[in-house]
């Protein structure tokens, strides 16, 4: 799902009720139960306020690597 659409929607073919969970949060941080589009949305706007707490370390952790090109 693209957290920087204007109209956020779940993928097609997957239905209410759903887990929407960023994939690379930990545990259940930023993790919601969502049974409608109105709780979609409210729970899309709490990830993108919060993904930064998330992404930011792993970032940084991945920017001390050496990867392969």
């Amino acid at each position: 799902m693209d957290l920087d659409s204007t109209d956020p929607r779940p993928p097609d073919g997957v239905a209410f009720p759903m887990w929407l969970k960023p994939a690379l949060a930990y545990s259940s941080e930023l993790a919601y139960a969502v049974s409608d589009i109105a709780e979609f949305r409210a729970a899309v706007d709490r990830i993108r306020k919060g993904i930064g707490e998330v992404g930011r370390p792993f970032d940084a952790v991945v920017s001390l690597l050496e990867l392969p090109p």
